[in-house]
């Protein structure tokens, strides 16, 4: 970690009339019977204040242990809070509805008494309201308690006006945010079957937010910019800019967006507490953004999430609030930090409850203070990076199905078949129209072109024209091809038997409209170098480079490129859509289990492992072809983005490199969806029957 030196900047917490509620080197004590030492709502509330909006020399403790009402805390302030030196300190305890005067006089002799040992700034919250649900199972009962909760609150907000102190409406905030809740998830939102918190938890980080709102915070985290047009970034104070160059900003934050502990950021809970909207927001503005949208990609560490999220230019240029679509890169961190305040709060509980029966706990109050030291310790200066991918539009589909060229190296990986398999599928459903399938690289058994032929045939296109690269290539193992060639067209001819590669290009594209071609390259570039470099025959009197331009319409490249390819690409005519490693997480071929034994696409997903087991049908397998095959015929929709544009360069050591590039053909697919329902998607189609 790097040690955060200094305070990078004070953020006032201000009252109405200007004086600050918390200062440098303040003593904040939490006081009530709702104090736990686990994710309560003071957890959050000392999370944020060390991390977020952070006060230089704040010193935390919590006083829960010492009584469970106001008025038996009073006794104890000279033995028990006294030594803590408290400076502001926050009030919470629970009411039964039947306290009435009684506790607005309880809650009187508290504040007066800390009034009286020098505490300055005094927050009073009002009760929490009651789930109208889970309250005795009864909604009617629940919301009568809610009303007699409601007269307790306002007579909390009555008396903070009389003695002068801040108010903080925890009632009206946890009751607000179950209304949202119920109306957007139905009664029983906390347990929700996609995996809601337990109320505990949700309604402790509204009460947070109430005391963090009373407490003057705004919510303003900073703010980074990046113009595009000057080539240049900055950030407010507590965000340094080290870099801006091909569209990555690489910041070092000292002031964290705040991650919740044991809550997403992005827990649909979320969406019904102003949390991220008036406490949270860390915003990106983007000036000059050279497209119409961009994707912000945020966070690409370990813990998962949503790494990423789409804005119009619009929406970038007035300035978006990462914290309230992505989450945060700060989420590591915060588990440490948390981890140390639980701690502290622990020790602090265990050395209260000692010194309660008299007898003093030295080593829990030191274990107390080194907690919050950590937890200090590990608000330090992150570095990060954001990604501002420029996107542009998909080009428009004509109508019709598609005309497609497959150009597979089906043999070592199983992706291949469920590649054709798709366009297969997209061609029963009148969206493609399969003309050929050549093979760019061959297995040792030779085999390739007649897994192409099984796939084909099962879905009911057995006459489409299957050809093969002839020349010296790459020799690939595979486990699947020589078993579905013996299993489902053991008569089929061996590759090397096969019409060339070229020649079925040449015929496939001179029959075909022009303009129209789509070519699936999911393997390696030695057909298409053939095809550029053919000459004019009886099939066309062009030659290959004037055969593409006139006919193909685009070539879609899975990208598996060599360090020889870079010639191939140089001179290619149309637009390229590269798919790269856009499948890579999307783990598909599972659903396959569920359909016939006779789909040798079942079968050669099955043999693509060392056992059945270990089979890529019984696990999954990326999806990488699948995903080049997808986007061919039905375009991005709302899986993918397109960003560009820009074009890949071939690396001397192999490999490739994207380089955003003005003005080029070359375009990249990229995430919109979430990887996961991306999954679910493919799948579901790959296990399509082959009958409409």
């Amino acid at each position: 970690m790097v040690p955060l030196v200094g305070a990078l900047i004070f953020l006032s917490f201000l009252q109405s009339n200007g004086e600050p509620l918390l200062k440098e080197n303040d003593h904040l004590a939490f006081i009530g019977d709702q104090l736990t030492s686990d994710l309560g709502y003071t957890t959050y509330v000392e999370d944020y204040l060390l991390a977020c909006q952070p006060v230089p020399g704040l010193d935390i403790a919590q006083f829960g242990w010492v009584a469970a009402t106001p008025d038996a805390f009073v006794p104890k302030i000279d033995s028990n809070l006294a030594p803590f030196k408290p400076t502001v300190a926050t009030i919470l305890f629970a009411s039964d509805g039947k306290d009435g005067e009684a506790r607005r006089a309880r809650e009187t002799s508290l504040i007066e008494a800390l009034k009286k040992s020098g505490v300055r700034t005094i927050v009073l919250g009002s009760p929490m309201c009651a789930d109208s649900f889970f309250y005795n199972h009864n909604t009617a009962q629940g919301d009568a308690y809610n009303q007699t909760l409601l007269a307790v609150a306002n007579a909390d907000k009555d008396l903070a006006a009389k003695e002068g102190v801040v108010y903080a409406d925890v009632f009206g905030a946890t009751l607000a945010a179950m209304k949202t809740s119920k109306e957007k998830f139905g009664e029983q939102y906390p347990y929700d079957p996609k995996g809601g918190r337990p109320m505990r938890v949700h309604y402790s980080l509204v009460t947070a937010y109430a005391f963090l709102k009373a407490l003057g915070c705004d919510g303003n985290l900073g703010t980074i910019t990046a113009d595009f047009a000057g080539g240049n970034a900055e950030g407010t104070p507590g965000h340094t800019v080290v870099s801006f160059a091909d569209q990555v900003l690489m910041v070092q934050s000292g002031l964290y967006s705040f991650s919740y502990p044991g809550l997403s950021s992005l827990d649909p809970f979320m969406q019904c507490v102003p949390f991220n909207q008036d406490l949270n927001r860390l915003t990106l503005i983007v000036k000059n953004l050279p497209t119409a949208s961009a994707k912000i990609i945020w966070n690409d560490n370990q813990y998962g999430g949503q790494h990423w999220h789409d804005f119009t230019a619009a929406e970038l240029a007035q300035g978006v609030n990462l914290a309230d679509v992505i989450e945060s890169p700060f989420t590591s961190r915060f588990i440490d930090i948390t981890s140390n305040v639980c701690d502290q709060l622990l020790q602090q509980q265990i050395a209260g409850l000692d010194q309660l029966q008299g007898t003093p706990n030295p080593a829990a109050e030191a274990n107390a203070k080194a907690a919050l030291a950590n937890a200090k310790g590990y608000v330090t200066l992150i570095p990060y990076k954001i990604v501002i991918e420029t996107l542009v539009p998909p080009d428009p589909k004509p109508p019709g199905p598609v005309p497609i060229i497959v150009d597979t190296d089906m043999n070592g990986d199983v992706d291949d078949a469920g590649a054709v398999a798709l366009i297969n599928s997209f061609a029963v459903q009148g969206e493609a129209m399969l003309l050929a399938c050549v093979v760019n690289a061959h297995d040792k058994d030779l085999s390739s072109g007649a897994v192409c032929k099984a796939i084909d045939t099962y879905y009911g296109h057995g006459d489409v024209p299957i050809g093969a690269y002839h020349g010296p290539g790459i020799i690939h193992g595979s486990t699947y091809t020589l078993p579905t060639h013996k299993q489902f067209c053991p008569d089929f001819p061996t590759d090397d038997k096969l019409p060339a590669g070229v020649d079925v290009y040449r015929k496939a594209l001179a029959s075909a409209s022009d303009g129209s071609v789509v070519i699936v390259s999911i393997g390696l570039l030695q057909n298409i170098e053939d095809l550029e470099n053919s000459k004019p025959d009886a099939v066309s009197n062009l030659n290959g480079i004037d055969l593409i331009k006139k006919k193909v319409r685009k070539l879609v490249i899975m990208a598996n490129t060599q360090k020889t390819d870079q010639h191939i690409l140089d001179v290619w005519p149309t637009p390229i859509l590269w798919t790269t490693y856009v499948g890579t997480n999307v783990g598909t071929g599972k659903a396959l289990i569920k359909t016939p034994e006779t789909n040798p696409v079942r079968f050669a997903y099955g043999h693509h492992g060392p056992s059945l087991e270990k089979s890529s049908l019984m696990n999954g397998r990326g999806s990488w072809d699948l995903t080049a095959a997808w986007l061919a015929v039905r375009g991005p929709g709302e899986l993918w983005d397109i960003m560009g544009p820009g074009s890949y360069r071939i690396n001397p050591q192999g490999g490739a490199t994207w380089v955003n590039t003005p003005g080029t053909k070359e375009t990249l697919a990229t995430f919109k969806m979430p990887t996961i329902e991306v999954t679910k998607i493919i799948d579901a189609e790959l296990a399509r029957p082959p009958k409409p």
